[in-house]
């Protein structure tokens, strides 16, 4: 059974508290350990010095004194050795991709300057046309008036361009189909 959402957070909040009393523990122990290190080493070098009064029962009690310093320095390492490890958990991160939509190539779709289309005796044109984006194009006429044939002709064209990342494509549909107003 998967966990919900809750019950997932609950787990990630225990883990994490774990994890911090962990950290926090074996900080304070390396700490302490670090300064019973530096008494430990000063009380040895204080001990090799030797002593105004040249006491060498002074001395030696000054060494042990450093000695018993190193056990317990030795101690806290163990200590530290002991602690049992918990792992740190992850942290959370939620991914986020977003594509920006990007501007449009160009606002004119396509152009014809000075174009002919020739059928038998009838010629068409010259016709010059500009369509820019969002613009609708209709070629209407009674059913049979070949409006598609006209659609899918290439005329010649003193000049003619498409615009960027624009596709040729030839939409049919049902006159019935469209509002009044546009089927007209």
């Amino acid at each position: 059974m998967t966990p919900s959402p809750e019950e997932r957070a609950v787990a990630r909040r225990h883990a994490r508290e774990a994890y911090d009393e962990f950290a926090d523990k074996k900080a304070d122990l390396v700490s302490r350990a670090r300064v019973q290190r530096e008494w430990s080493s000063q009380g040895v070098r204080n001990a090799m010095k030797k002593s105004p009064d040249n006491d060498k029962i002074r001395r030696k009690a000054q060494t042990e004194s450093s000695e018993k310093q190193g056990q317990k320095v030795r101690q806290m390492e163990s200590r530290i050795a002991r602690l049992e490890e918990v792992e740190e958990p992850r942290k959370e991160w939620v991914l986020q991709f977003d594509i920006a939509a990007a501007p449009r190539g160009s606002s004119v779709v396509a152009t014809l300057d000075g174009a002919t289309k020739r059928s038998g005796d009838f010629v068409l044109g010259p016709v010059s046309l500009r369509v820019t984006a969002g613009d609708r194009v209709a070629i209407t006429g009674p059913n049979g008036g070949r409006q598609d044939d006209a659609a899918a002709a290439r005329p010649r064209a003193h000049r003619a361009r498409r615009g960027a990342c624009v596709e040729r494509c030839q939409c049919r549909h049902r006159r019935d189909r469209l509002s009044p107003d546009v089927a007209r």
